[in-house]
């Protein structure tokens, strides 16, 4: 699959869980989210859960936003969102529930919002916006500290185009140039993976963003540098890339 300039990588499906038990409840609110994406002619991937704990189990750190039902039969959500919370610190919850009075209990998790049922598609939406604002602004304010040679450096997410193992150190390639740190690519993988960053060969972690075209094995980054695929690593690569920018094919 090739890639072309005119297909540029910005627009990444937003990634939605949603944990409800009722399958009622459920039908309403993937009515609703569709219309909203819809209508906002954003790519959505929502997966549902009625069970907590495989929700718990299966959970994945490039979950962007967790529309949480707070009574899940025997499970409490607020107690589901406080183990969320131990693997990750940034991710979008909004409760839905009958009760409002848990809405203080929410702000112990950070909880973005409440949806109190029964709700009305204008007052799903209009949380729902809320949420996008939110996400929007925490992608463009998103920052990695690194350990130079000559200290602390502050680098946006934004402004890196690849990483890559340089002896035992890391390169960091950026729109102004290149610093060196320390590390393990696989720990910035994991941590990045999130925000666009896929592994296309043992030794390069590109910036998806940046990624102006895909030929054969080779990308070119809209700055004109090429990196390369490594045979091992394609199959998953492409994969990771085309959910990523909601392309689908083979």
């Amino acid at each position: 699959m090739n890639i072309e300039p005119s297909k540029k990588l910005s627009k990444h499906p937003i990634k939605i869980a949603v944990v409800e038990d009722s399958d009622d409840e459920f039908s309403l609110i993937l009515y609703m989210l569709n219309k909203f994406f819809a209508e906002a002619s954003q790519p959505v991937e929502i997966k549902h859960y009625s069970d907590a704990l495989v929700f718990l189990q299966e959970y994945q750190r490039d979950t962007e936003i967790i529309l949480l039902d707070i009574q899940l039969g025997e499970d409490n959500g607020i107690d589901i969102a406080k183990r969320i919370r131990e693997v990750d610190e940034d991710v979008i919850i909004i409760f839905c529930t009958k009760l409002a009075q848990y809405a203080v209990t929410g702000y112990q998790v950070n909880a973005l919002d409440f949806i109190v049922k029964p709700f009305t598609y204008e007052y799903f939406s209009f949380r729902l916006k809320r949420a996008l604002d939110a996400l929007d602004k925490k992608n463009k304010s998103s920052n990695l500290m690194i350990k130079t040679k000559s200290g602390i450096k502050k680098l946006g997410l934004d402004d890196i185009l690849y990483l890559d193992v340089f002896g035992h150190s890391l390169g960091f390639h950026t729109t102004s140039g290149t610093l060196y740190s320390w590390g393990s690519l696989a720990k910035y993988e994991l941590e990045l993976n999130k925000n666009g960053f896929f592994r296309c060969s043992n030794s390069s972690l590109v910036n998806s963003s940046h990624i102006d075209t895909i030929k054969g094995k080779e990308i070119v980054l809209d700055n004109g540098e090429i990196l390369n695929i490594s045979r091992p690593r394609h199959k998953s690569f492409m994969i990771s890339l085309s959910r990523w920018a909601g392309i689908t094919g083979k």
